[in-house]
């Protein structure tokens, strides 16, 4: 004999569905500001970062537009010094 098992009663899926979309719905709304707020922190960081990189840039500039200098002022002097040995 064959026993008939009680059928139990089932919740429609659109149920569980709509339980899910709520729960996803209130907990993105909760953590929205502060994925905003992580945003920020980034950015502002990025941004100092590539003006420390520009400072940088600039003074490497600066201290090769030296070395240019001191490198023309040397090949004048041996020029100079040339013609003077030249001349006597």
């Amino acid at each position: 004999m064959v026993k008939k098992q009680k059928s139990q009663k089932h919740l429609p899926c659109c149920f569980y569905l709509g339980v899910i979309g709520i729960l996803f719905l209130s907990i993105s709304l909760v953590f929205a500001p502060l994925s905003q707020a992580d945003t920020a922190g980034p950015r502002s960081r990025l941004m100092s970062r590539l003006e420390t990189l520009e400072k940088q840039m600039k003074d490497a500039q600066t201290e090769q537009e030296k070395m240019l200098t001191a490198q023309a002022n040397t090949i004048e002097t041996i020029k100079g010094l040339k013609i003077w040995v030249s001349r006597r």
